[in-house]
C-alpha cells in the first residue's frame, strides 16, 4: 500500500446516488476459458473487467499507456462452525489490473502471474488484519471517510466474486430466473464489480455512482465486448447442444467413496492426502457434505516453491502449511449429476479441458468421475465386444 493507485475518472467523493446495471454470460463459456488458459476462473473474470475497463476508458479520452488499476478481491474466511453467524468473514487480495496493456491473451498472462504471486506471497493471510481494521471502523466514520476525496488513492475499485447456487431456486412458487449482484461502493470507489454464479449463469453486476460515471451502461457493454474479444483469443467457439446420447449414466461410472477437504485444510494437508490416496483431485465441503471448491494437483504444484530455490521437500510442504485450501480452490464449477447421461459429461469434460467432475445431487457431493473411471469403462466394454 505504498504505492498509490492512480486517480481513475470514477474515484472522487461519493454521493448519495447509484445506479446498478450488469453482464451475464453463460457459465460454460468461462469453464471453457478456464480450461483453455490453464487458469482459474476468477482470472478470466478478472481478465474481462480489466478489458471492460480498458474499452471505457479508451472511449473517455484517457490514456493508457503503462495504466494500471488497483483492485480489491475479497476471500471468504468464514469456517464451517461459523455457518449462518451474522457479520462477515473475510480476508482481501490486491491486485493490479493491466488497463494498458491491449492484447487480451497478454491481459490474462498478467493477472494470471499477478494473482500467483499474490498467492506465493500469502496476501490473503495478511488482509486478515487490513479487513479486520477496517471491521472495527464505527459505521459512521466509515461512510464519512467514503465521501472524502484523499490526496492518496489507494484503490481503484472492487472486484467480489462469489459461487451462487448452481441448481434452480424458487421464490414464492416462482422460479428465479436470473441473480444479479450488488456491491456498495466506499472509499471514493464510484465503480465496484460483483461477480456471482446461478443455475448455469454468471453474472457481473456493476454498481456505479452516476455522477462518477453517468454512462454505466457503457461499462456493461464493454464487459460484453471484452468477454467476446478474450474468446476469440483463446480460439473459443459457442457448442450446439449435441442430441441426447444412448449409454451408461454418470452413476454406473462415478466413485461413490470420495476423499474430500476441509476449506480450512492447509495446502500441505492437501499434498499428503493426495500422496497417500494417489488421487490428483481433491473435492472441498462443509461440513454439511455441500460441495464448495475443487483443489486440482496442478493448484498444488502451481503454490509450491520451486525446488531450486527450496531444495528440501520437507521445507516445500512446511510452506505449504501456511495456506489454506481456500486460497487457492476454484469455487467456481462443471458438476454432474447422477442420473445424468455418461456421454455428455464426458463432452463437458474435453470442452473445459479438465480431469474430473463432481457429481452433485441437492447441492451434496455425492461421487465423482474422472478420465479414468471413462478410460475403464471404455476399456471393459471393447474387451467385451472384442470377445
Amino acid at each position: 500500500m505504498r504505492e498509490p493507485a492512480p486517480r481513475l475518472p470514477w474515484n472522487g467523493p461519493l454521493s448519495d446516488a447509484r445506479r446498478v446495471v450488469w453482464a451475464g454470460f453463460p457459465l460454460d463459456d468461462f469453464l471453457a476459458l478456464r480450461g483453455a488458459a490453464g487458469c482459474k476462473v476468477n482470472d478470466i473474470v478478472l481478465a474481462v473487467i480489466t478489458g471492460g475497463l480498458r474499452r471505457y476508458l479508451e472511449g473517455r479520452g484517457v490514456r493508457l499507456d503503462g495504466l494500471r488499476a488497483r483492485a480489491l478481491t475479497p476471500v471468504n474466511l468464514r469456517q464451517d462452525s461459523e455457518h449462518l453467524a451474522l457479520g462477515n468473514r473475510v480476508s482481501a487480495m490486491f491486485p493490479w489490473l493491466p488497463l494498458g496493456v491491449a492484447d487480451p491473451r497478454e491481459r490474462l498472462q498478467r493477472i494470471c502471474e499477478e494473482m500467483r504471486a499474490l498467492k506465493e506471497r500469502g496476501d490473503a493471510q495478511g488482509g486478515v488484519l487490513v479487513m479486520g481494521l477496517m471491521g472495527l471502523m464505527p459505521a459512521p466514520l466509515g461512510a464519512f471517510l467514503g465521501r472524502l476525496s484523499p490526496e492518496r488513492v489507494l484503490l481503484n475499485t472492487v472486484c467480489t466474486n462469489v459461487a451462487g447456487p448452481r441448481t434452480v431456486r424458487f421464490l414464492l412458487g416462482r422460479r428465479v430466473l436470473e441473480v444479479h449482484p450488488i456491491v456498495p461502493l466506499f472509499f471514493g470507489m464510484g465503480l465496484e464489480f460483483a461477480i456471482m454464479s446461478y443455475a448455469g449463469r454468471l453474472s457481473i453486476g456493476v454498481t456505479a455512482d452516476p455522477h462518477l460515471v453517468p454512462d454505466a451502461d457503457a461499462i456493461a457493454d464493454g464487459l460484453t465486448a471484452a468477454a467476446a474479444e478474450l474468446r476469440t483469443a483463446l480460439g473459443g467457439t459457442v457448442v450446439a447442444p449435441a442430441p441426447t446420447p444412448a449409454g451408461p449414466r454418470v452413476a454406473d461410472l462415478m466413485s461413490r467413496q470420495v476423499t474430500a477437504a476441509s476449506p480450512q485444510d492447509t495446502l500441505a494437508d492437501a499434498y499428503l492426502i493426495m500422496r497417500v490416496k494417489r488421487i490428483r483431485h481433491l473435492p472441498v465441503v462443509d461440513e454439511r457434505a455441500q460441495l464448495l471448491g475443487l483443489v486440482t494437483h496442478r493448484d498444488l504444484l502451481a503454490a509450491s516453491s520451486s525446488t531450486l530455490v527450496v531444495p528440501s521437500e520437507e521445507d516445500r510442504i512446511e510452506l505449504l502449511a501456511r495456506a489454506q485450501l481456500f486460497t487457492v480452490m476454484e469455487t467456481h464449477l462443471a458438476t454432474a449429476a447422477p442420473g445424468e447421461h455418461a456421454a455428455e459429461a464426458g463432452r463437458r469434460m474435453i470442452r473445459h479441458k479438465i480431469g474430473c467432475l463432481p457429481v452433485v445431487e441437492d447441492g451434496r457431493l455425492v461421487g465423482i468421475v474422472t478420465e479414468e473411471d471413462f478410460l475403464r469403462w471404455a476399456t471393459d466394454h471393447m474387451g467385451g465386444a472384442a470377445g
